[in-house]
């Protein structure tokens, strides 16, 4: 991204593509967002926080922004150069990811996903009980209006 005159697009599509890739979780999208949004030198074309920094930043554990970051890096989202050891910070470059993105969860459709399965299972067509209306009451206090009958 060094000199380049999209930067601020290529930046947005490498953030939407990663939104929308269901191989990283919420944490991952996170800490892209940071270090592209908060951290990046647009001159230089990298960022340089630390992990410590990172996971104050989002309220996180160190070694949750550091598997983060692998998955980042992984997928094709991060260009992660080494600092050189501690206390020197990593260099990160936001990718735009050269693969193409997955189709489906590799764990199979999620909640929400609009790809579900045609599987029927057995009782599906059963009713659902209703919860108790009111769970300080007995069930035999309730006046139902087949009782009366």
């Amino acid at each position: 991204m060094l000199d380049n005159p999209n930067f601020a697009k290529d930046r947005m599509e490498c953030i939407q593509a990663a939104m929308i890739d269901k191989r990283l979780t919420h944490l991952d999208c996170r800490v892209l967002v940071l270090i592209a949004t908060k951290y990046l030198n647009r001159a230089k074309g990298y960022a340089y926080p630390s992990i410590a920094r990172l996971a104050q930043d989002i309220g996180v554990a160190d070694r949750s922004v550091q598997r983060s970051v692998r998955h980042l890096e992984e997928y094709g989202y991060l260009e992660v150069s080494s600092g050189g050891g501690r206390r020197r910070s990593n260099h990160y470059s936001v990718k735009i990811p050269a693969e193409p993105r997955p189709q489906s969860h590799p764990f199979g459709p999620q909640k929400g996903d609009s790809r579900k399965s045609n599987k029927v299972t057995p009782g599906s067509d059963k009713p659902r009980h209703q919860c108790h209306p009111n769970p300080m009451t007995e069930p035999s206090e309730i006046r139902t209006p087949y009782k009366d009958l």
